[in-house]
């Protein structure tokens, strides 16, 4: 599956408008810049790490969905849970409490990050 069509499908199938992935990306990703995503009118290789994690984030998937599609990874046409893809990139040899300390780890740097983003558009307190 290309990332337009991914991006599209999960679009369609959650509901959401251009605008609302805009908006849920706390505004790293223009809704401009989705609909140019979809149609193909980007380089997906032009498109940057931080676009990729807004991109996930308005779209509530796991950027590493978006990040191997992007590139180039085949894709079994439905996006993996973060858990699959943490056992899958360590060829099966990880602990499950290990799976879980790194989804803590990730979650942790992604709330992070949006936290950033936030104080951005926002103005920090």
């Amino acid at each position: 599956m290309k990332l337009s069509e991914l991006v599209r499908a999960t679009r369609i199938e959650r509901k959401l408008s251009l605008q609302d992935v805009a908006d849920r990306s706390l505004h790293r990703i223009s809704r401009g810049y989705v609909s140019q995503i979809e149609n193909e009118n980007v380089s997906v290789r032009s498109i940057s790490l931080e676009k990729l994690e807004g991109l996930a984030l308005g779209l509530g998937m796991p950027a590493l969905d978006l990040f191997r599609i992007a590139a180039g990874e085949e894709s079994d046409d439905r996006p993996k849970n973060r858990r699959e893809i943490l056992i899958e990139a360590f060829g099966g040899g990880v602990s499950p409490d290990e799976v879980e300390s790194v989804e803590k780890m990730l979650d942790t740097w992604f709330q992070t990050k949006r936290e950033e983003a936030f104080e951005k558009t926002n103005g920090a307190p």
